[in-house]
């Protein structure tokens, strides 16, 4: 392969103008500084911009935000981290250097044609065959090795020109079969209905379904599978009750298939799996670098020949990628032991025991910042799949391949943070029906249910319901002239799930020990089988302080204070859940702190959380939230101990809560 054309600001980079330019400084490096300089290189036909550009298909200015040496088995690499410089979002790119005097090619294979040619579904044949026959802990996943879903697409043969709809009672035992993950898009895909149901039991020409659906039939056939469960085709869409019935199924639907086939790259079911890619353009280029300004220098390469390309991290390729967007797509990567992603550029291998993609068929190095972070989802995945690994079942019986939920002892605790973590990020996912937040959670809240044997409410646990109780929503995602609450009631005002808005994941603290200001009595909820609420309520012993709520409005943005009267006469800021709401439901004199917890932070801190309420609307004598505080007395040094305001009005709002009466309330 001969030596790549490279612009001046990658030539001037790599020979060491970044040292010059104060590496460790901020702002970052200017690769280019204006879009005028990245067309002219691109004109030029700069192998590096090329590549980049392909990777965003975008113009803007880019930086390069970070880059360090990073060790491989064999070669010794460096790894270069890129980012447009601009109002919108766009993921990083990392580009990699690696010493081309050590090896005569690229770690990596070479990436071809079609992703639905045969070269490329090969791949996932054969990750699938190391999966099912090497691996120990993927198979211990499944809920169930005797499940099998209600109904499912019997795809025949290869060549078949026809699909037919299958009813688990016609099928001799439980049979592998795959899922498909995909967005519906704003086209309503053909459906399951009570008039469609005869046609598709008949048969359905292959052709006559959207592409989406037409490529996972292909694949399913070239993988030697015959059923393939799609939900538009296998849950009736006129038939509430069937719906809710096998919605409340997703953990074992998923959870049990032999393998998930995800439309990562799909805005729609009418886009495909399959995309033409250019083969050049994804492979390895070779660049020269001639000097270095810096010889001293751990951030850059020495001079010399270096295989120059970009890696696809499941961060960029996947989890921004429109489908997991979804809020739906989360519990279906969650539930699924192994998942082949069609992504825009290379094809993804995920299972327990190996992350990999086309070009790293052995897995893809995770030194470096391959991996930049666990997203949420996988992070909880992980952390519960680690609990159900160290399950007593396992010491009683080695072989067995399932576990016993009456068996199930965890060795280890649920972390909670990390479900909370989770919650941020799945809040801000796409729901097309606001009526499906707590639906699209069913199969990951009976998972986890499952393996620590606790219970579910309105999408906080029981386990750790006074904390939970204590959510905040991101202030900074609230439009304060919109409501933030769903159209439809869906959740208890005390439910993260009665808004529409992000929750933050800022408000954690490090503390010593906390404790319980409030007992928690009983919590009802009234469910559909699939999650979705009717009512729920919870009953506190507690103490309710009144309070007065001021609204304060400084350079354009709303604050909301509680005023208590205090000696020491600081108020207590509350954060407010619905502002639209706000001046109407604060008015008067019938708001009250419900204490929660009060915690010790290290360093001679206080905190106290609660929950800011008012009596219902709709169900008096009942109470509902509007808000919550979190007060915290963290003195900026040790001599202001004593004195400092925040750790006087700590002290005072727990007199005034020890002087108020005990009562028993409903929360609704």
């Amino acid at each position: 392969m001969s030596e790549q054309i490279l612009c001046h600001a990658c030539q001037a980079f790599l020979d060491g103008a970044r040292e010059a330019a104060n590496f460790d400084g901020s702002p970052p490096y200017k690769h280019h500084s204006s879009a005028d300089s990245l067309k002219s290189a691109l004109t030029l036909g700069c192998a590096i911009c090329t590549s980049l550009f392909g990777a965003y298909a975008t113009l803007g200015s880019t930086s390069w935000a970070r880059d360090k040496p990073i060790e491989q088995p064999v070669v010794e690499s460096w790894v270069f981290e890129f980012h447009i410089d601009c109002d919108d979002y766009f993921p990083n790119q990392i580009l990699v250097l690696e010493d081309a005097a050590a090896k005569s090619g690229p770690c990596g294979k070479p990436i071809r044609g079609n992703s639905g040619g045969e070269d490329a579904l090969a791949f996932f044949a054969s990750q699938y065959d190391v999966c099912r026959t090497t691996h120990t802990t993927c198979p211990r996943w499944a809920p169930s090795s005797h499940f099998f879903p209600s109904r499912v697409i019997d795809v025949g043969c290869r060549g078949d020109a026809e699909v037919c709809l299958r009813v688990a009672n016609t099928i001799d035992a439980p049979q592998p079969y795959l899922t498909l993950s995909h967005c519906w898009g704003q086209s309503q895909p053909f459906t399951l209905t009570n008039k469609t149901v005869a046609q598709l039991e008949r048969g359905i020409p292959v052709v006559s379904l959207p592409q989406t659906f037409h490529d996972a039939i292909l694949v399913t056939r070239r993988l030697n599978f015959r059923y393939l469960w799609i939900d538009s085709l296998c849950i009736f869409q006129d038939n509430l009750d069937d719906w809710h019935t096998e919605a409340g199924q997703m953990s074992d639907i998923y959870g049990n298939a032999t393998c998930c086939i995800a439309a990562t790259s799909a805005k729609d079911c009418n886009t495909g799996l399959f995309i033409d890619r250019e083969p050049h353009a994804l492979e390895p280029i070779k660049i020269k670098i001639t000097e270095s300004r810096s010889l001293s220098s751990t951030h850059l390469p020495p001079p010399g020949l270096y295989w120059a390309s970009f890696r696809w991290t499941n961060y960029n390729a996947i989890d921004h990628a429109p489908l997991n967007q979804r809020a739906w797509v989360a519990q279906e990567r969650y539930l699924s032991s192994r998942v082949m992603h069609f992504s825009r550029e290379v094809l993804f291998w995920e299972c327990f025991e190996r992350f990999a993609n086309e070009a790293s068929s052995n897995g893809i190095p995770y030194k470096g910042g391959f991996h930049q972070f666990l997203p949420s989802i996988s992070s909880l995945k992980t952390h519960v799949f680690g609990m159900v690994m160290g399950l007593s079942p396992a010491r009683q019986a080695p072989n067995a391949e399932q576990v016993t939920p009456a068996l199930l002892t965890p060795t280890c605790q649920f972390d909670y943070d990390r479900w909370k973590s989770f919650l941020g990020v799945y809040t801000q996912y796409l729901m097309t029906k606001e009526a499906d937040c707590l639906v699209a959670l069913s199969g990951i809240a009976q998972n986890i249910e499952m393996v620590t044997n606790d219970r579910f409410v309105a999408g906080l646990w029981r386990g750790n319901l006074l904390e939970d109780l204590c959510w905040q929503a991101e202030k900074y995602e609230i439009d304060r002239d919109r409501s933030s609450r769903p159209t439809t009631w869906r959740a208890p005002s005390w439910s993260w799930a009665s808004l529409n808005i992000p929750l933050s994941t800022n408000y954690h603290w490090a503390y010593v020990s906390d404790t319980d200001k409030a007992e928690i009595l009983d919590c009802l909820v009234d469910a559909e089988p699939s999650g979705q609420i009717k009512s729920a309520s919870i009953t506190l012993r507690c103490r309710l302080i009144p309070v007065a709520v001021r609204i304060e409005t400084n350079e354009g943005f709303d604050r909301a204070f509680a005023h208590i009267g205090l000696r020491s006469r600081s108020s207590i800021e509350v954060e407010i859940d619905d502002w639209s709401t706000a001046a109407s439901r604060t008015a008067g004199t019938n708001i009250w702190l419900l204490v929660l917890r009060d915690i010790f932070l290290s360093g001679d801190g206080g905190l106290l959380e609660g929950l800011v309420i008012v009596l219902s609307t709709n169900r008096p004598p009942s109470f509902e939230r509007i808000g919550m505080f979190s007060h915290v007395a963290y003195p900026d040094s040790k001599s202001e101990v004593q004195d400092h305001p925040k750790l006087r009005a700590y002290e005072e709002l727990l007199e005034k809560y020890k002087e108020t009466e005990e009562k028993v309330v409903e929360l609704v």
